[in-house]
């Protein structure tokens, strides 16, 4: 049984590379962290998975043929682009978190109690949870 006749031509459609780039978008936060241990932030790569599979499935009701190969390179070169832009500014998220947040230091409970405004009583809390460990802030 075939479901498709020519499984290689769907490889020269731009709609399938988009939904390739899609599902790549859509794993590499957690593939970055669990291969290199590089917190990622998910959200601009989930937007650029989106765009991507909508981009795809559109691309799926539009003729793709021959003809058109100078139109699937610059989309293809324009997706791509727009992919690593992404990662980059997933990346740069992560980087500017931990150049800018102070280093994390435990202090007592008396200092918590102590703090006068809610948004030093946050700082404290989130200093407390990053030297536990925990996933808190």
């Amino acid at each position: 049984m075939h479901i498709v006749d020519n499984w290689k031509q769907l490889f020269r459609t731009y709609s399938v590379w988009s939904m390739i780039l899609g599902f790549i978008a859509f794993i590499g936060s957690e593939t970055l962290y669990l291969i290199w241990r590089i917190e990622a932030d998910p959200y601009p790569l989930g937007l650029a998975a989106l765009v991507f599979f909508v981009a795809g499935f559109v691309g799926r009701f539009i003729k793709q043929d021959v003809g058109s190969a100078p139109v699937r390179r610059t989309l293809f070169r324009m997706a791509f682009g727009f992919g690593v832009i992404m990662l980059i500014k997933s990346l740069g998220g992560a980087v500017y978190e931990d150049v800018v947040l102070p280093d994390p230091t435990l202090i007592s409970e008396k200092q918590v109690m102590g703090q006068s405004t809610p948004a030093q009583l946050m700082l404290a809390m989130v200093r407390i949870s990053r030297k536990l460990g925990s996933d808190f802030a």
